[in-house]
């Protein structure tokens, strides 16, 4: 068999197993196939390494410049779980059931909540109803 990539001829046990192909063999050698799925590991690492980066200063931007709502947000978790606050079963504007997100109007009122379903809350902050 001849490797595809370093075009050397080599025995069929140098060759992986490939049930999707006619011949059942991958059509790169053991050897080239290692060194490139070594060389596609290090690419999604640096990939991931960069992404992780790129997030966390973007997130630590926003809860900075948001500073407010992160505040409201904790404030209103830690109530919830506490049991100071309890969730409403239906939407305060169409009384849809199902998961509910909690809209603050004024975030320097935490505990003052808007129970709304996905779709309003989504009318809510991009139509601006």
């Amino acid at each position: 068999m001849r490797c595809w990539r370093c075009k050397k001829s080599k025995p069929k046990g140098d060759f992986w197993k490939d049930c999707t192909r006619s011949d059942g063999i991958h059509g790169s050698c053991k050897e080239c196939a290692k060194s490139y799925w070594k060389q596609e590991y290090r690419k999604k690492l640096k990939y991931q390494k960069n992404y992780k980066q790129h997030k966390c200063k973007s997130s630590k931007a926003w809860r900075q410049k948001n500073s407010q709502k992160v505040k409201a947000y904790s404030i209103t978790k830690n109530a919830i779980s506490n049991g100071l606050i309890k969730k409403s079963s239906a939407c305060v504007r169409c009384g849809g059931k199902g998961k509910l997100h909690g809209h603050h109007a004024d975030h320097n009122k935490p505990l003052k909540i808007k129970w709304l379903c996905i779709n309003c809350h989504e009318r809510l902050h991009h139509v601006k109803i």
